[in-house]
């Protein structure tokens, strides 16, 4: 998946598919995916993928002030049409990651705000493109700036979401398929910074095989 310019001022999302011996499936610049003509602030980012299991795969991104959804069969077909699903329409996106549910569902997180009050936001999506979470999912909201975030997913419909706050911490939730926040509503905290410091830099989390987090 990658965005280029070729059609107008901003940056559309292209999909190509390669077999296993090297040669292009799809039309020679790629399936195009996003067609949103609102000038460069509707430029596609972000960029998120993760194989369907048929030979397609499931793309998220963001493309202005849309959180947005595609699935494409293995033939290059767009089964939600040119631009996908809009799963949100957010005023400040910032950030987004998406991890595989069960089956093919996808599970979105997102970072809305102005990098002073920033809210981080999830939504399960499933393989018919149903959102499943009504109203969307409130991870964290806390008057902080979220620095940045990491999630995966279990494979059952759960996932792990952790992420640093400029406020002095990091945080780590379990968020369970239906939604429900497996460890409290604000998630548990990993680490705390001395003295508020906002200084930061980086990290990242695994399984530990037994339903743990490293």
């Amino acid at each position: 998946a990658y965005t280029d310019q070729r059609n107008s001022v901003q940056y559309d999302l292209f999909l190509q598919k390669i077999d296993s011996t090297g040669t292009i499936q799809w039309n020679i610049n790629g399936e195009q995916l996003s067609d949103i003509q609102s000038g460069i602030s509707n430029a596609a980012e972000y960029v998120e993928i993760f194989p369907d299991g048929s030979g397609g795969a499931v793309i998220g991104w963001i493309e202005g002030d849309s959180i947005r959804l595609s699935r494409v069969t293995s033939t290059g077909a767009k089964n939600w049409g040119m631009n996908g699903l809009a799963i949100d329409t957010v005023a400040a996106p910032e950030e987004l990651q998406m991890v595989q549910g069960d089956s093919v569902s996808a599970i979105l997180y997102w970072i809305d705000g102005d990098g002073i009050n920033d809210t981080l936001y999830a939504q399960y999506v499933d393989s018919a493109g149903v959102q499943r979470w009504l109203p969307k999912d409130t991870i964290y909201a806390n008057n902080n700036s979220i620095l940045d975030f990491v999630a995966y997913g279990n494979g059952d419909g759960s996932s792990i979401v952790a992420w640093a706050i400029a406020s002095g911490s990091i945080r780590i939730n379990k968020i369970n398929k239906d939604g429900s926040k497996a460890w409290g509503d604000s998630g548990i905290t990993v680490k705390a910074y001395s003295g508020n410091s906002t200084q930061f830099g980086g990290f990242d989390v695994v399984s530990d095989g037994g339903g743990g987090v490293i």
